[in-house]
């Protein structure tokens, strides 16, 4: 699956730019990562480069 940079890209750009959210703008942040990009925390120490990568939780319940 290709990923679409650009459309990510202006994403990003509106955020920064301060526009007004859109209910589009509003699902997609939602939808996407956390609040925090993926990074090399715990990670095995057998993988060199570290590549983080983002794995999605459903929602709910962490028990």
């Amino acid at each position: 699956m290709a990923s679409n940079h650009k459309d990510s890209d202006l994403y990003f750009q509106d955020i920064v730019d301060g526009e007004k959210d859109t209910l589009t703008t509003s699902r997609r942040r939602l939808t996407g990562p956390g609040s925090s990009p993926p990074r090399c925390a715990w990670k095995c120490g057998q993988c060199t480069p570290c590549k983080p990568v983002h794995v999605p939780v459903p929602p709910g319940n962490p028990d």
